[in-house]
């Protein structure tokens, strides 16, 4: 059993990451001995899996802060103006953000009651749906009574993606109290070639993006998709199983071999209950093998909570950042 803290002090609370994906939320803590505890996976109803379809859609999409000229502010003026009634009123800003801050919550008294203590800052992944905004998430936590946890190396919620490449082990410094340490490792850190897929019972979700460090992902728009028709439970709609692996195996190269590749895949980091399954992992390799010659990296550790793990390391660095801040450069 591990020996939980309720010493309330930033330098030694336990972290706590939230990750909000296609499907359900999974909740980690990390402890201030390094050591992480898996929570719990929440799943809500149907209406939460089709928000998440309908927010990975172009046509979802509206100009949403912070703007990139005055149109869009002025544009999006009516939207925000019902958003703070509604606010106002005790609602949440919106639909959508009233089924986030629902799982949000279920998330919350799971951690809480595993503690032992109440909790109150939190960092919360979110899946790269293109019409999934920071300002929903944000809402969404205070809604569900919490507060968004930021830190001197990231000023906003992360995606999926970033959290998953920390929670790995990856893109992050060592000696993060201690300021200059920190800048000279992240310096040497290697540029990886980054495959993500999330392989769930609703569909397969695949990101390709160049990281070097974990806090700054880049990820161009075209570089990532939800199919929610290759999921594992569209399996039973083929009337052959290797006529289904054989889309799914295609799904997976399509990203792979578009001309903007410039470099073999380095690392590659799985999520999602269904990952694991053999088949899905024989049809990875069988794929990664088709593209390039040498096999990547491939993070195979407890997928399903790999990202909630990422975001709770995101959140416990930020908490000790902020009991002992960093200096500036002269």
């Amino acid at each position: 059993m591990i020996p939980f803290t309720t010493d309330t002090r930033p330098s030694l609370a336990p972290g706590i990451g939230f990750d909000l994906s296609t499907s359900y939320g999974t909740a980690v803590i990390r402890h201030h001995n390094g050591s992480f505890t898996n929570v719990a996976k929440v799943e809500l109803d149907s209406d939460y899996k089709e928000m998440m379809q309908r927010l990975s859609l172009d046509s979802s999409k509206h100009p949403s802060p912070p703007y990139k000229n005055i149109k869009e502010c002025l544009s999006d003026e009516p939207r925000q103006i019902l958003r703070a009634i509604r606010k106002r009123l005790g609602f949440p800003a919106s639909n959508d953000v009233g089924l986030l801050s629902e799982l949000i919550y279920y998330l919350r008294t799971r951690t809480e009651a595993r503690l032992g203590q109440s909790i109150d800052h939190i960092v919360v992944s979110f899946s790269h749906n293109v019409a999934l905004y920071e300002e929903d998430i944000n809402d969404a936590i205070e809604y569900a009574g919490l507060k968004p946890l930021t830190g001197s190396s990231f000023y906003q919620q992360p995606c999926e993606l970033a959290v998953a490449f920390a929670g790995s082990g990856l893109g992050l410094c060592e000696h993060y109290n201690d300021a200059e340490k920190c800048r000279e490792e992240e310096k040497r850190l290697p540029r990886e070639q980054v495959l993500a897929i999330s392989y769930t019972e609703k569909a397969l979700e695949i990101s390709l993006s160049t990281i070097e460090n974990a806090y700054q992902p880049y990820t161009p728009k075209h570089s990532h998709f939800i199919n929610w028709d290759v999921g594992e439970g569209s399996l039973a709609d083929y009337s052959r199983a290797d006529a289904y692996w054989v889309v799914v195996r295609r799904k997976i190269l399509e990203l792979s071999y578009r001309d903007y590749v410039k470099k073999p895949i380095t690392q590659v980091l799985l999520l999602g209950e269904k990952a694991l399954g053999e088949t899905f992992q024989r049809i990875l390799l069988a794929a990664l093998h088709e593209f390039q010659d040498e096999l990547p990296m491939i993070h195979r550790a407890d997928p399903l909570y790999l990202a909630a793990k990422g975001a709770a390391e995101f959140a416990k660095r930020a908490q000790e950042q902020a009991a002992y801040p960093r200096k500036p450069r002269l």
